[in-house]
């Protein structure tokens, strides 16, 4: 499944995208995502299709023009490549965009969608597909497409909680509710987001990719005497970028079975050519980001993330590296934080108020 979504976060936008490329082809076998290693606990090979492998798609194609896109791989590479060989080099305007989308015949029959912000100072946000164009409005927003978007919109009603109020760590907050929502839903490919989820935004007229942040995901248990069980998932996963191609850092709390995925963007991506290598880079984050499923008694779910920039984070999870071993410990303090939001969402919900419940 692939979704992108296009967002306005306390006006600065945003644009999420997955990394998973598949096809309708009946799988012959199941790989891992960096998520999950091991599918064939949750895939079903019966109804699961080819998993490819991975692909970015998010395309930063100048400073000021970021583009998702999901759909075909072929159409998907052949419009974004006009788009990068005959934009200006900086300065994009409406008329640039819609001078290449608009032209008769571009990308026909290519059975791909496209969502694009441009403009460093007044964003604009576009929806393109063969058969229409359109600029969105702030009221459109958030809006998603690819064969995800009914799974987004039932986040988007659950309405998570989201605590953490500097810019870049409410950023990182929705693509890690979008993730936990994954590790929740997944039983098969249809309910994969992907294995991992992007974030770009504009910061100073420059479109940035987030980055350098730490992701841990927990799930929570209701229990019938009105506590609750707070399960953390086995890793951890870093985001760093090159130029054009996403490294993502995945690692147990125990350093163990740590791996680096390389994934490129469509401009250079060519089947087989994602790797994975056994790895101990690392380097210390900017933030500590937390994403948590609250799974009611009665099967209801409330999705939750927030973060903390590195310096305040000190109280609530310590990370050691020595000779290439990283080990992760969480404090006391941070599950105490946990139970507090979890006692919250109870009460919310016994008053029948609370809008994350679904």
């Amino acid at each position: 499944m692939s979704v992108v979504v296009s967002n306005r976060i306390a006006s600065t936008p945003v644009l999420y995208g997955d990394i998973l490329i598949s096809s309708e082809t009946p799988a012959s076998k199941i790989i891992s995502v960096p998520t999950i290693p091991d599918l064939t606990y949750v895939l079903d090979i019966s109804v699961a299709r080819q998993i490819h492998g991975f692909c970015r798609k998010l395309c930063r194609v100048r400073n000021d023009v970021v583009i998702g896109w999901v759909g075909s791989l072929d159409g998907a590479k052949l419009a974004i490549n006009d788009l990068d060989k005959y934009l200006p080099d900086s300065g994009t305007v409406t008329q640039d965009i819609e001078g290449i989308l608009c032209l008769p015949g571009f990308a026909d029959n290519l059975r791909v969608q496209l969502l694009i912000w441009f403009g460093p100072h007044e964003a604009t946000c576009v929806f393109w597909d063969s058969d229409h164009y359109s600029k969105l409005n702030r009221v459109e927003l958030p809006y998603a497409i690819g064969s995800g978007e009914s799974h987004f919109r039932t986040l988007q009603e659950a309405d998570g909680i989201a605590l953490g109020s500097d810019i870049i760590g409410r950023v990182i907050n929705g693509a890690t509710e979008i993730l936990s929502f994954e590790l929740i839903y997944g039983t098969n490919l249809v309910d994969f987001w992907g294995g991992f989820v992007e974030a770009v935004y504009l910061k100073n007229g420059r479109y940035k990719f987030a980055e350098n942040y730490v992701l841990y995901t927990f799930v929570y248990r209701e229990q019938p005497n009105g506590g609750f069980e707070i399960i953390p998932h086995p890793f951890i996963f870093i985001p760093y970028y090159s130029g054009n191609t996403l490294i993502l850092y995945r690692a147990d709390m125990a350093g163990e079975n740590s791996m680096t995925y390389i994934v490129d963007d469509i401009r250079h991506w060519h089947p087989g050519n994602t790797t994975k290598t056994a790895s101990s880079s690392f380097r210390n984050p900017d933030y500590h980001c937390f994403a948590a499923m609250f799974r009611h008694i009665d099967g209801g779910n409330s999705p939750i993330s927030f973060s903390f920039p590195a310096s305040a984070a000190e109280d609530y999870v310590k990370i050691d590296c020595e000779a290439g071993v990283l080990r992760i410990s969480f404090s006391k303090k941070l599950f105490e934080l946990l139970v507090s939001i979890g006692k919250d969402i109870q009460k919310e919900c016994n008053q029948g108020s609370n809008p994350a419940k679904r």
